[in-house]
């Protein structure tokens, strides 16, 4: 009877934890969604196009809810849909590829050098500075050419 009992647990546990895992948000395309919310601001949900969400402090859901309340809302349409906010830019050089990433206020640059080498501190801080300037002098080119609108 024990061994039953323990076994039915150990099943609800593991289907009530998988539910808990499940991302409302990844059949849903790129872009800033700004849903209704009763009596208060709108919620605005980023979602990009490296796969990161990130909800507005006027949202009622986080990352770790188990239920969703906006992803249903923006399947039925009923949040205003605007383009990805992010910008996405890929800069080569001589050894080195690197990947810029513009989005949520920050910066992300990440680099594959051809050879192996250790860059110092200031090294890495020098170029992430030409990576920056270089972008915004429209020497990279953009990491995903060929979307001209948001995915849908």
């Amino acid at each position: 009877m024990k061994k039953i009992v323990f076994s039915l647990l150990g099943i609800l546990l593991t289907t009530s934890s998988a539910f808990a895992l499940i991302d409302h948000y990844k059949a849903i395309g790129a872009g800033q969604y700004t849903c209704p919310e009763e009596n208060s601001q709108p919620c605005i949900i980023n979602k990009y196009k490296t796969g990161e969400v990130h909800f507005g402090y006027d949202c009622l859901e986080d990352k770790t809810s188990k239920t969703s309340k906006y992803a249903p809302m923006i399947k039925r349409r009923e949040c205003r849909v605007s383009p990805d906010p992010g910008e996405y830019y890929i800069c080569e050089y001589a050894d080195t590829k690197c990947s810029y990433i513009k989005y949520n206020g920050r910066n992300k640059i990440s680099c594959k050098q051809k050879k192996k080498r250790e860059l110092s501190k200031e090294q890495r801080k020098a170029m992430n500075n030409r990576i920056h300037q270089d972008v915004l002098a429209g020497n990279c080119r953009p990491m995903y050419p060929d979307e001209k609108t948001q995915d849908k």
